[in-house]
């Protein structure tokens, strides 16, 4: 079972939200550990490839890319998450 696009997190629309300012970025690779754990057999291995800051329509979105490899397969999968109010607190 995989965990779908269609759930949350995997969009700028439908991104995750973290209301601790003080351990965010703990928090979302903690929810992304959680998501591999709770979903197997995605893949042997899994790493993050890419962190990036999306800026778009006045909200900052945290972009976690990860390459997941399996025999079959190497494929990617984005995990936003809304840091706005966290860019804010820093400001």
């Amino acid at each position: 079972m995989n965990y779908s696009t269609k759930n949350r997190g995997c969009s700028r629309d439908n991104p995750f939200f973290i209301a601790d300012s003080k351990h965010y970025v703990r928090l979302e690779y903690a929810l992304i550990a959680f998501i591999f754990e709770w979903y197997p057999g995605r893949g042997e291995w899994i790493r993050l490839y890419q962190q990036n800051i999306i800026h778009e329509n006045g909200r900052y979105y945290d972009l976690l890319q990860y390459v997941v490899t399996s025999e079959e397969e190497t494929h990617f999968e984005d995990y936003y998450f809304d840091i706005t109010n966290h860019i804010a607190d820093e400001e």
